[in-house]
């Protein structure tokens, strides 16, 4: 009898084990998963305040010029490949048609409906999860698209007075 009763208990305290341990690795991978999405999310309001801080700051200067590149990265978040910036005279025969399809439609309604000057000017593929917004911006062409190589683009920014200009540094 007392055999049996030692076997029941042991059962009861394996599966107590095996609930407790089930909780403990879901609780986890729970914070786990939430750390990495608080993380992409810090990293995505680093690049945006970086660029707009750099922009906002040269549009009021004339010649100043600031180049990011490996000595001075401006990091890309890693889940971002693409980086899209428009200014106010692109047009919407401009948009590149190397970009996915769903970059394109989002660029191409931002140009029709003219939120390109005051609201979104840069776009990320995937989109953003918020828009981005440097400020007055001049690029040649109107469109400049860049992949993000080892997480980061390489641009130069040149103050002009009232606006600052967007080049690729080869």
């Amino acid at each position: 009898m007392k055999k049996k009763a030692q076997i029941a208990g042991q059962i009861f305290i394996w599966i107590l084990a095996i609930f407790i341990l089930a909780i403990i690795v879901f609780y986890g991978y729970k914070a786990i998963s939430s750390f990495m999405q608080r993380g992409e999310e810090v990293s995505f309001i680093q690049f945006k305040n970086t660029l707009e801080s750099e922009v906002t700051r040269l549009s009021t200067q004339i010649g100043d010029v600031v180049v990011f590149n490996d000595r001075n990265p401006l990091n890309v978040p890693g889940k971002y490949k693409m980086v899209c910036f428009v200014s106010g005279d692109a047009y919407t025969t401009n948009v590149p048609s190397e970009l996915s399809e769903n970059l394109r439609k989002v660029i191409t309604a931002a140009i029709e409906e003219g939120i390109i000057t005051d609201t979104e000017n840069v776009f990320l593929e995937p989109l953003a999860p918020s828009p981005i917004y440097v400020g007055n911006i001049e690029i040649e062409g109107g469109i400049l698209c860049m992949e993000v190589v080892k997480g980061r683009i390489d641009i130069r920014l040149t103050g002009r007075g009232g606006a600052t200009r967007i080049e690729r540094v080869e």
